[in-house]
């Protein structure tokens, strides 16, 4: 059963006061859409005053944050190659396993950008994937 939840912004129109339709039962494609779709609408949103510095800097920070989202889209390697950058950056910083861990979250990465899956169950597939082999 849906149950839609949809709060109107008030006068001040901000973006982030609204809340979007949910559902009961979310698949593994919904929140994966769902995110996708999150993301692509804090991209568009401008919430820093018109004519201000702090805009102008919002403004080409997200123009390029859409760029390279948009990039991650036509390419997924992009962002699993990020995320797996990312991965070993936390490991090396930790000091265990740096290999293992940017390996494990590239292809959570690659889970989730590539076969949709959402951020929660692509890790637990890795782990588990994990525990088969070790």
């Amino acid at each position: 059963m849906t149950r839609e939840i949809q709060q109107q912004a008030s006068t001040s129109g901000s973006a982030s006061e609204q809340v979007h339709t949910h559902s009961a039962a979310t698949g593994p494609s919904d929140t994966a859409t769902d995110i996708r779709h999150r993301i692509e609408r804090s991209l568009r949103t401008r919430l820093a005053p018109k004519g201000t510095v702090a805009a102008k800097v919002e403004s080409a920070l997200k123009r390029r944050g859409a760029r390279a989202w948009s990039a991650m889209k036509k390419r997924p390697s992009i962002g699993i190659v990020a995320a797996g950058g990312a991965g070993l950056a936390l490991a090396t910083a930790v000091g265990v396993g740096e290999l293992a861990i940017a390996a494990a979250t590239a292809y959570a990465a690659y889970q989730v950008l590539s076969e949709g899956l959402p951020p929660d169950i692509a890790v637990k597939e890795t782990l588990n994937k994990i525990e088969e082999i070790g």
